[in-house]
């Protein structure tokens, strides 16, 4: 696709500057001149003139090839307790805050997982925003079922716990942060329930470090590198 810009120069202003009035734009697509930052820097006075420009273009693709572009994707490791007590943790990359007042969060987790059933009993969860350094944990935590396993006791790299301030649950020691929740609604998503959280306490690493992200497809984990 090819757009034109057709506009006036009104007035030289110096060698390389040129002030710019009647601006119009011209396409087979219909687009308005708000669509685009006007450019000033010609060199052809008191005329009218056109512009080609290339343009970017979208194009229609299957959803499975299209949702490979969202990444990164943030990683986060909810804990809710079982009925027996045992802290059980689940890695997921479906979660965002939904309020600020007051402050929540909703998480995704596909219906035939374990967590579902012990955010129901528990009433509460924790959300752990990991470390880079808990890459390998997360990966562990997330690749197996709490059913009949304790993830933590199991888990061959090393990921301390503490008690939860204000609910039943744990913190994750090294992670960047902590938010504490409790459950406040449930609703079905297709494959996946959301819960929802309100967040009663808070904590961060008093030791920073950089947040665990899924790079890419395949559970790619790792920071992400500034550029």
């Amino acid at each position: 696709m090819r757009l034109g810009r057709v506009f006036t120069i009104r007035q030289k202003i110096n060698a390389d500057y040129f002030e710019i009035c009647d601006l119009e734009l011209v396409s087979d697509f219909g687009f308005g001149a708000s669509d685009f930052i006007l450019d000033t820097r010609y060199s052809i006075l008191d005329t009218c003139f056109l512009i080609l420009l290339e343009c970017p273009m979208q194009k229609q693709t299957d959803y499975l090839e299209a949702i490979k572009t969202k990444y990164p994707e943030q990683v986060i490791i909810a804990i809710a307790k079982d009925p027996s007590g045992r802290p059980n943790p689940i890695t997921l990359g479906w979660a965002m805050t939904v309020s600020f007042e007051p402050p929540m969060w909703a998480i995704a987790i596909a219906g035939e997982h374990y967590t579902p059933s012990c955010i129901r009993h528990s009433k509460c969860f924790t959300i752990a925003l990991p470390s880079a350094d808990q890459k390998d944990a997360a990966m562990f935590f997330g690749s197996r079922s709490g059913r009949d396993l304790n993830k933590f006791a199991a888990c061959p790299h090393h990921c301390a716990t503490e008690p939860a301030k204000e609910i039943d649950s744990v913190l994750l020691c090294e992670a960047v942060a902590n938010f504490e929740c409790t459950l406040e609604k449930e609703y079905p998503a297709g494959d996946h329930i959301i819960f929802i959280g309100k967040v009663v306490s808070s904590t961060i690493n008093t030791d920073p470090n950089r947040r665990l992200y899924t790079l890419g497809p395949g559970h790619k984990l790792g920071a992400v590198s500034a550029r």
